[in-house]
């Protein structure tokens, strides 16, 4: 910060190189900025400002973080996350929380973290060592936003903030209680002797505006002896958990309020199920009758727009995109002054949004408590947003020559039908006699090639050639390769194989073309259900799509969700890519 008022430099240095660069910050800032206005990425982390309340710091310094920033990390440390749901402890008779339970709660997930390190099974040693050794949890919470549409309360408003700061607060009081008690029982964890727990001025968060300060505060001073966790709280995505859950998103606002997803049932066939806020669908009462209000909202996703709803609803039952950029910061500030780790957060911007708006949040962020954040501006991660049902369905994808992938984006082979046309020659030699079969799909390609003459090279040459043909490789690539081979068996074998091809063409190569042109067109339906690898890979050749940072991508920009390929259908929410169809989240695949 201090370099970017000034307009200083900063040192770009890497761990493994000795190479060393210096650049003006601020021209580092604006770059940023720019790939986060066209692409909602990259998000910034504040490792100085993770370091400031780090335990451990200087023993270990954090260096980065999980992929959605909500732990910054040491040398090879592992995240350990919980996340409690606020909104099942909301007590109708008293109009609020029910801290008495919460607090039962927060205590026996702080327990049940620590258990988890104990029996889980780390793939390095160094790994196991570094987790073992600072214990660190990251408990944390989801359905903020549904809460305050039990209380009433507006995400965007003061009265918001601070019982966010008194609900944060009061988690981190008993979570803190309850690591101390398991410091107490079972010892702490082995670096605590060289962490700042033995300085008196030391707190691991800012605090500063909740009533339980001096509270919290106090219990920090008498258990600093006792600590079985160098940090205890988080706040994590909570996507794929929120939704089990039926419950917002860690401390985000709700994305959309009523939308449509596509269950697959047992039969096969599709069926559109309508989804609304239930605590709104509890406001709205008998309005909802109105099947013309109904649909609306469903189709918007959001209230503000909705001429006929109260302002008194719509003030209270407000989305990611109601919210000012602002209001997002103060909010996440808020909750950062009470949780020693870090937390994934969004801030929500608009379309119209210029560069220098996302640096001036920028600039707020360093001067709040914020440890990161990521920028989303609407419409940022493709030409045109989908932001309602009413396109949720398209009918695409030609029947096209396509390879397969697997789970981890690795070539396999396509399948093969049961009988295939096919080309056989003799290839004679003074050593013997090999016998080459040739083997085409329906659209006249090579798919299989057989080489035969009893010895194991032969059968090397054809299975591995089948293999590439079926896995996308072209037919002038493998033979180009088997000619470079040394001696003369090889290059003769692609010789032949040449031919055979030639053969193909002068056997049935009118056959084909009239086949190939008789091909029903196969489609697939684009609902928001998930696809599977084939269907997958005919969709990605036939609209050309490239594979790019976890999502696929079309030449004019249109993104396409990789489980169930909607258009335009991804958003940035908690910091990580979602589709707001099926519900994928970049940071849920490992």
């Amino acid at each position: 910060l201090e370099a970017y008022e000034s307009n200083g430099e900063i040192t770009l240095s890497h761990p493994r190189s000795s190479t060393k660069s210096s650049m003006k910050i601020r021209n580092i800032l604006r770059r940023i900025a720019e790939n986060a206005w066209k692409t909602g990425d990259p998000g910034l982390v504040f490792l100085d400002e993770m370091n400031k309340y780090s335990a451990i710091y200087p023993e270990r310094i954090i260096r980065s973080t999980n992929p959605c920033g909500e732990i910054g990390l040491t040398d090879y440390e592992a995240c350990n996350l919980g996340s409690i749901d606020i909104a099942k402890f909301y007590d109708e008779k008293i109009g609020d929380i029910d801290y008495q339970s919460l607090s039962q709660v927060v205590k026996t997930a702080v327990r049940f973290l620590d258990n988890v390190i104990d029996v889980n099974v780390f793939p390095l040693k160094e790994i196991d060592e570094a987790v073992k050794s600072m214990r660190r949890l990251g408990l944390g919470i989801m359905g903020f936003a549904d809460t305050l549409y039990l209380k009433e309360i507006p995400y965007n408003s003061e009265e918001g903030r601070n019982f966010a700061a008194n609900l944060m607060a009061f988690i981190a009081l008993n979570a803190y209680e309850e690591s101390s008690n398991l410091g107490k029982e079972k010892g702490n964890f082995p670096l605590f002797e060289k962490s700042r727990w033995r300085n008196e001025d030391y707190y691991p968060f800012a605090m500063g505006i909740s009533k339980l300060d001096d509270e919290l505060r106090e219990l920090l001073n008498k258990t600093r002896n006792h600590k079985r966790n160098v940090a205890v709280l988080s706040i994590a995505p909570t996507g794929s958990i929120s939704n089990i859950a039926d419950t917002s998103s860690g401390l985000e606002p709700n994305f959309l309020l009523a939308y449509t997803r596509f269950m697959t049932k047992s039969n096969g066939e599709r069926e559109p199920l309508i989804y609304i806020n239930r605590y709104l669908e509890r406001k709205l009462g008998d309005l909802l009758n109105n099947n013309e209000l109904k649909n609306r909202i469903v189709e918007e996703g959001r209230l503000i727009n909705i001429d006929n709803i109260p302002d008194d609803i719509k003030k209270v039952f407000i989305t990611s995109h109601d919210i000012s950029p602002d209001d997002h910061l103060l909010m996440q500030d808020v909750f950062q002054r009470y949780v020693d780790n870090n937390i994934s957060k969004t801030i929500n911007m608009p379309k119209s949004t210029t560069v220098d708006d996302i640096l001036d949040i920028y600039i707020k962020a360093m001067k709040m408590n914020v440890r990161g954040l990521t920028v989303y501006r609407d419409g940022s991660l493709q030409t045109q947003v989908l932001t309602s049902t009413k396109n949720l369905k398209t009918s695409e994808a030609p029947k096209v020559k396509f390879f397969v992938l697997d789970e981890k984006h690795k070539l396999r082979a396509r399948p093969r039908k049961d009988s295939l046309r096919s080309v056989t020659r003799k290839y004679k030699r003074d050593d013997g006699t090999t016998y080459i079969t040739v083997s085409f799909d329906d659209n006249g390609e090579a798919i299989e090639i057989f080489v035969s003459n009893g010895e194991e090279k032969a059968e090397i040459i054809g299975r591995l050639s089948s293999i590439a043909l079926r896995a996308g490789v072209s037919l002038e690539e493998i033979l180009e390769q088997l000619k470079k081979v040394k001696g003369s068996y090889a290059p003769g074998v692609a010789e032949e194989i040449k031919k055979a091809v030639t053969d193909f063409v002068k056997l049935w190569g009118d056959s084909s073309v009239r086949a190939l042109e008789n091909q029903e067109i196969d489609t697939i339906t684009i609902d928001g259900s998930a696809k599977d690898p084939e269907e997958v890979e005919k969709f990605v050749r036939a609209n050309d799509l490239k594979w790019k940072d976890g999502y696929y991508i079309d030449a004019n920009g249109n993104t396409y969700c990789p489980i169930c390929l909607s258009k335009n259908s991804l958003t940035m929410q908690e910091g990580c890519v979602t589709c707001i169809n099926c519900n994928w989240s970049k940071c849920s695949v490992s």
